[in-house]
């Protein structure tokens, strides 16, 4: 009796952002969506629809304009690419200082093989009224959503694989703050 050969599949591709705001009580938090019990981040399928003369089919601007759509779609959240640009409180406006720089979040089947990958971006808001959005079919993308403290990130239902992208996020978001006070202070310095 001959064996099946189970053909290997490419990973299903998603990309999505963690959005991160710092909280004047419980310090920075990210963005947990509430659905089927478990908390996910804005994140889903990389569609043709994503891809343009300037981001074509398979490239990382694909990917990145896909997130750009999830974080609209899903929590109402506006990205911009502009390091400079102003955040307010009072504005569904979410920052990606770090541009394209992302983490590749890989969800595995039972049987070991892989199932997903996803791409995470990482943003920063002052916003935290997010609104949970409505999928084409009239069906609510998320049950709920909750700012959750980053020191929580493992008292959460947050799926396990996308943990270490929070993570990476997280770290990248602090080591930026750090770059650029060091940059401020260094110019202070310089004008002395």
């Amino acid at each position: 009796m001959a064996k099946k050969s189970r053909v290997q599949t490419a990973p299903e591709v998603s990309a999505g952002v963690v959005i991160l705001r710092n909280d004047d009580k419980k310090g920075w938090c990210f963005l947990a969506l509430k659905v089927y019990g478990r908390f996910d981040v804005c994140k889903g399928h990389v569609d043709m629809q994503d891809a343009d003369v300037v981001s074509p089919a398979g490239s990382i601007g694909q990917i990145m304009n896909t997130a750009v759509r999830e974080a609209r779609e899903e929590c109402g959240y506006t990205l911009t690419f502009d390091p400079g640009a102003p955040l307010s409180s009072d504005e569904r406006i979410a920052r990606m200082s770090w541009g394209n720089e992302h983490y590749v979040c890989r969800n595995f089947n039972k049987d070991g093989s892989p199932k997903k990958d996803v791409f995470l971006f990482a943003a920063e808001t002052q916003c935290a009224n997010f609104k949970i959005g409505v999928n084409d079919k009239g069906i609510r993308e998320h049950d709920d959503g909750v700012w959750v403290p980053i020191s929580d990130i493992d008292r959460v239902p947050l799926h396990n694989y996308l943990k270490p992208g929070v993570r990476w996020a997280v770290e990248t978001m602090q080591i930026g703050l750090k770059s650029q006070a060091l940059l401020e202070r260094l110019q202070e310095l310089s004008e002395d």
